[in-house]
C-alpha cells in the first residue's frame, strides 16, 4: 500500500486533509496500518452477504425506526441465549442420561425453557427486523433447525424411554447446535461444509 505524501506535510493517511502545491511524491504505508485498511475495505463473502448488510442498516433505521445499539443489544441477547442453551442442554443430557435426581429440580426445569424461548424469539426478531435481508436462505435455515434443535433435545432430556436413545439424542442435538453456529459464521446453508 502506498500514500501520498506533499513538500509542505504528511498527506491525508490517517489524518485529515491537506492543501499543498508543491510535489508530490509516492511513499510506502506501514504495514500495520495498510493490513487494517486492507481488512476494513476487505469485499463482503458474496453479493447476498453484503445486501444482508446493507439492508439491515436500512430496515433498521428506516422502515423500523429501530437504531443500531438496538439491534446489537438484540443480537448479542440471542448469541448469550445461544450459549447458555448448549451448556445447559449439554448437564441436563448429563443427568437424564445418568438418572440424576438434579433433573427434577425446578429450577432446571423452567430455566432452560426461558433460555431456549429468548433464542428463538430473538433469532424471529432479527430475521423480522432485518425485512428482505432476512429472508436469506442461510437465515431461514438457522431458524429451521433451531426449532429442530429444541425438538430433538426434549427426546433427549425427558421423551426418551432409555437412556441410549436420550444419549443419542442428545449428541445428535448438539451435533445440530455446532452445525447451526458453523451457518452463522458462514452465512451460507452448507454451515462448515461450504
Amino acid at each position: 500500500a502506498l500514500r501520498v505524501r506533499g513538500r509542505h506535510g504528511k498527506g491525508p493517511w490517517p489524518g485529515k486533509p491537506w492543501r499543498s502545491t508543491g510535489p508530490l511524491s509516492v511513499e510506502p504505508v506501514p504495514a500495520p496500518v495498510a493490513a487494517a485498511v486492507q481488512e476494513t475495505n476487505r469485499p463482503m463473502a458474496s453479493p447476498a452477504t453484503n445486501a444482508y448488510h446493507l439492508q439491515s442498516n436500512f430496515h433498521l433505521q428506516q422502515a423500523f425506526g429501530i437504531n443500531d445499539m438496538n439491534y446489537i443489544a438484540i443480537k448479542h441477547l440471542h448469541m448469550t441465549a445461544a450459549i447458555l442453551s448448549i451448556v445447559f442442554f449439554m448437564i441436563r443430557a448429563y443427568w437424564s442420561v445418568t438418572g440424576s435426581a438434579l433433573l427434577g429440580r425446578r429450577i432446571v426445569k423452567i430455566v432452560p425453557h426461558i433460555v431456549d424461548t429468548v433464542l428463538l424469539v430473538c433469532g424471529i426478531t432479527l430475521s423480522i427486523l432485518l425485512g428482505a435481508a432476512g429472508m436469506q436462505p442461510w437465515v431461514l435455515t438457522k431458524i429451521v433447525l433451531v426449532v429442530v434443535y429444541i425438538g430433538v433435545g426434549t427426546i433427549a432430556i425427558k421423551r426418551g424411554k432409555t437412556a441410549k436413545t436420550r444419549g443419542i439424542a442428545a449428541l445428535i442435538a448438539i451435533a445440530i447446535f455446532f452445525y447451526i453456529v458453523g451457518v452463522a459464521i458462514n452465512k451460507t446453508p452448507a454451515s462448515w461444509f461450504a
